[in-house]
């Protein structure tokens, strides 16, 4: 049995669940995560396969054959912004050799108000580290804390209506 973090739309896919609860009965591979999703979650298996959503074990993108072994973190990772924006300025992630100014950055997140839209950002941390590992667990640890000490509300509106949310761990 292995815990499967969901998050965005796929959340919304499991009625809301942040996490599933799965036999790969005797499988121990992503492969077989993804046989098992496609049996009773057959539009996140299709976001799989088109490669829509990553597989990630242990903070790693994994492939079909990666193993999963009990008590691993397995997540699926939905796309972080859809589509390309028209403007480059509206560019949510990138990835460039140049130079950039964190103070330019942090301009263009702060101008974002109003309505939120499921995808757009609302919170940036910026993590350094030596391996790949630690800096997710300096983000992780950010946004935890974050949740713990600033009441943050928001109107999610779902196909079953609008409802007011406050998620504290």
């Amino acid at each position: 049995m292995i815990t499967l973090k969901l998050f965005g739309m796929l959340k919304t896919m499991a009625k809301n669940q942040a996490e599933l609860r799965v036999s790969l009965n005797g499988g121990r591979t992503v492969s077989d995560l993804v046989g098992f999703l496609e049996k009773d979650y057959p539009e996140m298996a299709e976001l799989i396969h088109k490669k829509n959503v990553l597989v990630s074990v242990n903070h790693e993108i994994a492939h079909p054959d990666t193993v999963i072994n009990e008590g691993d973190e397995v997540a699926l990772l939905p796309p972080f912004a859809g589509g390309a924006p028209a403007d480059p300025e509206d560019m949510l992630v990138r990835v460039q050799r140049e130079d950039f100014s964190i103070d330019v950055e942090l301009t263009r997140v702060r101008a974002r108000y109003g309505d939120i839209q499921v995808g757009e950002n609302i919170v940036l941390v910026i993590a350094a580290a030596e391996h790949r590992a630690e800096a997710f667990r300096a983000c992780k640890w950010s946004i935890d804390e974050l949740k713990q000490i600033t009441p943050i509300w928001k109107l999610e509106t779902t196909p079953q209506g609008e409802v007011w949310v406050e998620e504290h761990p």
